[in-house]
């Protein structure tokens, strides 16, 4: 007899957001709660509950706005299972037949789409008519091989915002120091060395680009936000102590509210802390968020929601092989910033390119840094302020002499008369693409690896001793190898400067690839940890709907 222990998984992440349906509304969502978690044989049916759900697929065909998206938003589901055989946790996979789960509490819309490889399930706003909803439902998932014992089960959702198939650019036209050449792309074929330019580094070269590769022409979701600290809690708190140990910086076996990470930028450097040591070899630790510095955990003051900024290319991969997304190009950046329009009728087309554009469309920006806001750390942590320019948490512009360079509280622009700049929004919806935690990609220059949009992470990253904590997926490039690697979208440390002679340029805007070395010996390991604040990186992934 199987005796399983049906853990409740409850994340609750609050968010202000805005809403796509032709026009930007704000939500005054909470993002996305799961609870009441419970296993019959091989199926495990949990409530779920989703403020930010819209469809605009009704906005195609004559008389359309091509100034505002057709796409849709999403949450990717995915299981963890532990047993007590060897209480690790490890990913558990659901069936890939779409008939093989439904929806207990009947709402139309909610549409289930299992991955092809089984590793979660996407949830979609299900009707082609234009609208934006919110939905609270029990859902019925089949798994596949479940193991024998006692078992513990969590549910994990992360938002997820899609973006048309089409065309789009890449550059904005007005400079080409550190930047790709500007390109029409129209198709999921790209001719060799298309985005080489007379100031690109010497030797940059790219082959032909196959349709396989992710050039952002395909459909894709993306992360709505960037990583949150609560979120990286969670993923180490599934982890072994030996993964826990090359994932972090303090030893998993340190004592009770030791930070967890060496270098943080956060006023009170003390966003995650080990709540319970592990003991060495043998238990992991537990981690919680503490960003008051009280040593009293998930208080509503403990930075939950504030973007994770410690990231290194290892942690990046390992969190998005371990949640079955995977890193997106920086062609899909660009794609993701700037959009595609058109009334679908003949296909989505490149929306116009604007010089020196920001992730909002414009070149207008006001800098946000943590000391303007109200509430830090809570969940309502938010700036209120002018509106009038684009907003993002960073340097640039800034509207107070109190510069501080610290991460906040992702999407929190958004509010009851913010548009698509106030928000500091992408066109398709996507939050903070420009400032607070830099993006990595993928490096279009080294596209003459195998690379493959279809390449996702399977939920289990390396427990071996030789390559410990590290991705395990066949397609993607070691973690040690920056050439495979750029930066996008800057972070909350950034100015606006001049970069080789183009005025008023900066590592915020959509087009600049921070591609320097000086980068990169940050965050690969190990990694210099001289002025390693200055070089702020989050993690963001995707995955298409199959």
């Amino acid at each position: 007899m199987r005796l399983i222990n049906a853990k409740i998984m409850k994340t609750k992440i609050l968010y202000t957001m805005i809403a796509l349906s032709f026009l930007w509304v704000n939500s005054n969502a909470h993002g996305v709660e799961v609870s009441n978690v419970s296993v019959t044989g091989n199926d495990i049916t949990f409530d779920i509950s989703f403020k930010n759900s819209w469809t605009s697929y009704a906005n195609t065909g004559v008389g359309s706005n091509p100034n505002y998206p057709c796409n849709r938003s999403g949450i990717w589901v995915f299981l963890k299972v532990q047993s007590n055989v060897t209480n690790e946790w490890t990913h558990q996979k659901v069936s890939t037949t779409a008939a093989n789960h439904n929806v207990v509490t009947p709402n139309p819309v909610i549409g289930i789409f299992p991955s092809n490889d089984g590793v979660g399930v996407m949830l979609h706003h299900s009707s082609s008519a234009s609208s934006f909803s919110t939905f609270s439902t029990r859902l019925k998932l089949q798994m596949d091989a479940v193991p024998i014992g006692q078992l513990n089960f969590k549910v994990f959702g992360i938002e997820m915002v899609e973006s048309n198939l089409g065309g789009f650019y890449v550059g904005d036209g007005y400079f080409t120091e550190r930047t790709l050449d500007t390109v029409s792309v129209t198709s999921s074929i790209i001719p060799a060395d298309a985005f080489v330019h007379s100031s690109s580094p010497v030797g940059s070269s790219h082959p032909a680009i196959n349709s396989s590769y992710p050039t952002g022409y395909s459909k894709t979701n993306c992360m709505r936000y960037e990583c949150t600290n609560e979120q990286y809690v969670e993923f180490l708190n599934t982890l072994t102590y030996d993964q826990q140990r090359a994932l972090t910086d303090a030893s998993p076996d340190a004592a009770a509210n030791t930070n967890a990470f060496n270098f943080e930028t956060s006023l009170n450097n003390t966003l995650i802390k080990i709540k319970t040591p592990g003991i060495n070899n043998l238990q992991p630790a537990v981690y919680a968020c503490d960003y008051n510095g009280n040593n009293i955990y998930y208080e509503n003051g403990d930075g939950q929601n504030q973007a994770f900024e410690n990231a290194t290319v290892k942690r990046v991969l390992s969190y998005l092989d371990w949640s079955g997304l995977r890193l997106m190009s920086e062609l899909e950046y660009e794609k993701f910033c700037r959009g595609s329009s058109g009334n679908g009728l003949g296909g989505f087309l490149p929306r116009p390119r604007v010089e020196r554009e920001y992730a909002w469309g414009n070149d207008s920006i006001i800098g946000i840094n943590i000391a303007d806001a109200s509430n830090v750390g809570m969940d309502n942590e938010r700036y209120v302020g002018p509106s009038g320019m684009g907003r993002a948490v960073c340097r640039a512009n800034p509207i107070s002499s109190q510069n501080f360079s610290s991460p906040m509280r992702v999407g929190q622009f958004a509010g009851a008369s913010t548009g698509r700049e106030a928000s500091g929004a992408s066109y398709w919806g996507i939050m903070d693409m420009t400032g607070n935690v830099s993006e990595l990609c993928y490096d279009v220059f080294y596209s003459t690896q195998v690379l493959s949009r279809s390449d996702y992470g399977d939920g289990i990253i390396s427990n071996n001793s030789a390559d410990m904590g590290e991705h395990n997926v066949n397609g993607w490039p070691s973690s040690t190898n920056s050439a495979a690697y750029v930066l996008r979208g800057g972070s909350c440390t950034e100015s606006i400067t001049s970069v080789g002679g183009f005025a008023g340029t900066s590592r915020l805007m959509v087009s600049h690839r921070n591609k320097n070395s000086n980068t990169f010996q940050y965050l690969i390991e190990p990694r210099s940890t001289n002025n390693y604040p200055y070089y702020v990186l989050g993690i963001r992934g995707v995955r298409a709907t199959d």
